[in-house]
């Protein structure tokens, strides 16, 4: 983990997860997992764009990209039922 190798404290609730995401709460890094349902869109708003197409990938689905830097949109819902090779459109900012 690399918050134990700069020293820095945190808080971690992950139990050896596939994913996690990482926010801030006191001014103290926290680690929460990220349960991924294979058959429901997950939400990848502020992933990165490798990150967002393995996963997405990974799941049947087909990936458009605009933009540069983090997910900031996408065209599918997270929770919404997912089919094999539906098309999503990933808007990055």
């Amino acid at each position: 983990m690399f918050f134990k190798t700069l020293s820095v404290g945190y808080s971690d609730s992950v139990n050896q997860a596939s994913w996690s995401t990482v926010y801030a709460s006191n001014y103290q890094p926290v680690i929460k997992e990220k349960n991924i349902n294979t058959r429901l869109m997950p939400d990848i708003r502020g992933m990165g764009l490798k990150d967002a197409i393995y996963l997405l990938e990974n799941m049947g689905l087909k990936i458009q990209t605009r933009g540069k830097g983090k997910v900031m949109m996408q065209s599918v819902q997270a929770g919404t039922a997912l089919s094999k090779g539906m098309v999503v459109l990933v808007e990055l900012g």
